[in-house]
């Protein structure tokens, strides 16, 4: 036991008086040589990715407001409809600049205060345009300097600018105008206005 314990007695003299003891290297495997190899490859493909993941999100950020939804635009800028001295006539007055649809809507209000779209006036749908020799794009644009379209006459068929319609009769009660924004997300309601029962004659009767 006595001779057994003096190497190790020895060596822990020597780590005390000298320090660690310096071991032999670990030689090193084949698979140690494959892996520092790789190392350099797992490094530029890191740095590669991190390159890539940078542009894309640089790319998007740029390109985001290309592909912003209409709507933001309409929503965000007031519209105005201002009932003219006659009943049917109209303005629109906008508080910033609004992409309208060309669509000039009636709706009729029930006994029941909702409203319901008036169909087929002027053979077909009234329009927002200045005079009826206009014919608008896809897009009305509203700004500060508003628009004042072709009024509604009252009738069922002649409307705006269907002059040659025969089949007229007066439409009587409790209406409102509407527009929608050009991507037609957004609706824009005018005030009430009122036209009075005709007294033409029975011929002006409504069926």
């Amino acid at each position: 036991m006595k001779s057994q314990m003096q190497p190790y007695a020895a060596q822990r003299l020597a780590h005390v008086a000298f320090g660690p003891v310096p071991t032999t290297p670990r030689r090193r495997t084949g698979m140690d040589k494959s892996n520092t190899r790789r190392q350099p490859w797992r490094k530029t493909i890191a740095t590669s990715l991190r390159a890539l993941t940078c542009l894309l999100t640089c790319a998007l950020a740029l390109a985001w407001p290309a592909y912003a939804p209409a709507t933001d635009a309409s929503a965000s800028a007031a519209l105005e409809i201002i009932n003219g001295p006659t009943p049917g006539e109209l303005e629109l007055r906008g508080h910033g600049t609004v992409e309208l649809a060309p669509e000039l809507i009636v709706e009729e209000q029930r006994d029941d205060g909702s409203f319901e779209r008036v169909q087929d006036l002027d053979g077909g749908t009234m329009r927002l345009v200045a005079s009826c020799d206009q014919r608008p794009g896809t897009c009305v644009t509203i700004d500060e300097r508003g628009l004042r379209p072709e009024p509604w006459s009252g009738l069922t068929c002649s409307s705006q600018c269907n002059g040659g319609c025969d089949r007229n009769y007066p439409l009587f009660g409790r209406f409102r105008f509407v527009v929608v924004s050009c991507d037609r997300r957004t609706r824009f309601e005018g005030p009430v206005f009122e036209l009075s029962r005709p007294t033409h004659g029975s011929r002006f009767r409504r069926p």
